[in-house]
């Protein structure tokens, strides 16, 4: 599941409905159709959204639940085929910014950081071999190659909310800068944290 494929269909769903997108069981079916070719979703279906589970019995609460959640706190929808044994209805995951364990966000971080290892003589320099993974902090994609280094090596794991690291197919690449092709680091920092100012 990749959060860059969040935005693309995230923007689908706001030209597809004209009005305020909002999370709802409908634009999870709209999503996992789009992703994984999910053509329906059981009525009977378990949702879990971190560590809250809610069956059909919880119609109310799920919608609701899916209602406050905001677009860009939601880093992965994952769905899972009806299984007889665990889930026979099938399972629909979705996992939110803070639902990371530090053990896991410092896991993660340690492997972003040593994905960064071109050296840029300047601002201006591009590396028509670049090795580096786009860096996207929060929402904002960080289109500076020669920045993102730096930016990351000033990072410390206490002000890191939730991490992600992904590839982007192929067929996406156009659409993005060289370092793409690398993959992706995103980042959420914690609310109050200023990383842009050197410590």
């Amino acid at each position: 599941m990749k959060t860059f494929f969040l935005c693309i269909i995230n923007l689908l769903w706001i030209v597809s409905s004209y009005s305020q997108p909002r999370f709802s069981r409908q634009y999870i079916r709209f999503y996992l159709k789009k992703m994984y070719s999910v053509d329906t979703i059981s009525p009977q279906c378990i949702y879990q959204i971190d560590r809250h589970v809610y069956t059909s019995a919880d119609s109310l609460q799920l919608d609701s639940s899916l209602h406050s959640l905001l677009f860009g706190k939601v880093y992965s929808i994952e769905y899972s085929h009806p299984d007889v044994t665990k889930y026979p209805n099938g399972l629909v995951i979705l996992r939110t910014v803070g639902s990371q364990s530090r053990k896991e966000i410092e896991k993660l971080f340690s492997i972003g950081k040593s994905k960064f290892v071109d050296r840029y003589s300047g601002p201006a320099e591009v590396l028509p071999n670049a090795k580096d993974p786009s860096l996207i902090i929060d929402d904002y994609d960080e289109y500076r190659p020669w920045r993102s280094k730096a930016l990351i090596n000033r990072i410390s794991v206490n002000d890191i909310s939730a991490i992600k690291i992904w590839n982007i197919p192929v067929n996406y690449l156009d659409l993005h800068e060289e370092n793409r092709k690398n993959g992706c680091v995103q980042i959420w920092i914690k609310k109050g944290r200023n990383i842009y100012t050197p410590r």
